[in-house]
């Protein structure tokens, strides 16, 4: 079961949670370049810091997998439940729903370094003026502070919020239930427009 992709790293990553691989397409081809077994029920995945990273839900880890070798290069573990990743140069950011936190790791090294309360579920994160972490049965947003690693605020938006990007000076928040998106203005923590799609 093909669950989530994610690009960068001079590929295309495909997770399939059924047979707990990744596998790596060629981007101009279209083909298989290689298939990379990971932990047991893999779920989210992110490229970036030179490398892809995959949360392993049954195995509370997340994989590092080396970009050049196409082989794990590091098991992480992680809290219960891993979700979400989010990836800037530095840090890699997991969600943990069975924590209700967020764990950031060392991008570099692979070491973690500190686990933040959240609150949330966690099924989306992304980064971009802080971390931002989706809560469904709150129906918010929860925003960290990236450098400090704790917890800013809590805005609330549509029912059922699961995805979540940062673009465009935004953060951009998918409401499943409402199906609506909501535009996070990140300067004044408050939603600046609901769009219905």
């Amino acid at each position: 079961v093909l669950s989530r992709v994610a690009t960068g790293e001079a590929g295309v990553w495909v997770v399939n949670s059924l047979d707990a691989s990744v596998s790596r397409l060629d981007p101009k081809t279209g083909a298989v370049i290689d298939r990379i077994d990971v932990g047991r029920d893999p779920g989210g995945i992110a490229v970036g810091g030179g490398a892809v990273w995959v949360a392993n839900s049954l195995d509370a880890t997340v994989s590092r997998i080396d970009s050049r070798t196409n082989r794990v290069a590091q098991p992480i573990s992680v809290g219960l439940t891993p979700m979400a990743l989010a990836v800037d140069d530095e840090t890699v950011w997991v969600t943990t729903a069975g924590d209700r936190s967020a764990t950031r790791i060392d991008a570099d090294s692979g070491r973690v370094i500190d686990t933040v309360p959240t609150g949330a579920f966690g099924r989306g994160i992304a980064i971009g003026g802080g971390v931002w972490v989706t809560d469904e049965t709150s129906r918010s947003v929860v925003r960290l502070d990236q450098r400090r690693g704790r917890v800013v605020t809590a805005v609330s938006v549509g029912n059922g919020p699961t995805s979540i990007a940062f673009g465009h000076g935004s953060v951009w928040v998918v409401n499943s239930l409402d199906g609506t998106v909501s535009r996070i203005d990140p300067g004044t923590n408050r939603v600046a427009a609901v769009v219905a799609v």
